[in-house]
């Protein structure tokens, strides 16, 4: 499970990888989480900041999207990432995740969407490989 942040000449765009299509989606999460706020993962998570996401879709791909849109959406109404983020469950068509956020005053980039271009998930001998492009 890793990602890295490619270069783009106007957004922002991620390489998730992982072994299983859970790690995958949570690497693509983390790869979000890391554009906002490199230290994320350092942070502690607050036990009253309980949150639940929860996503159905109509393929996988689609369904990486709306998880990571949800996921954008919270942080940015809520002000805070989630340096404990678990998929309860993963199906085809379905997401559901649980995590526990902690307080952020300012992001480094200001995200106003997760899009679909050039969007694919790959299957590979590792596991599963995707690129996200954020929009900036």
């Amino acid at each position: 499970m890793a990602f890295e942040i490619l270069p783009h000449t106007d957004d922002i765009r991620i390489r998730a990888t992982g072994t299983t299509l859970e790690a995958l989606f949570l690497s693509a999460a983390r790869g979000l989480m890391s554009v906002l706020t490199p230290d994320y993962e350092q942070r502690k998570p607050d036990a009253t900041r309980r949150r639940t996401f929860a996503v159905h879709s109509l393929d996988r791909e689609t369904l990486l999207i709306e998880f990571l849109s949800k996921l954008l959406a919270t942080i940015d109404t809520e002000n805070e990432v989630y340096p404990q983020l678990t998929i309860t469950e993963l199906h085809e068509r379905g997401l559901r995740a649980e995590a526990l956020g902690t307080p952020v005053e300012k992001f480094n980039v200001d995200i106003k969407a997760v899009t679909y271009q050039d969007m694919a998930i790959t299957e590979t001998p590792e596991g599963y490989e995707t690129t996200i492009t954020l929009d900036v």
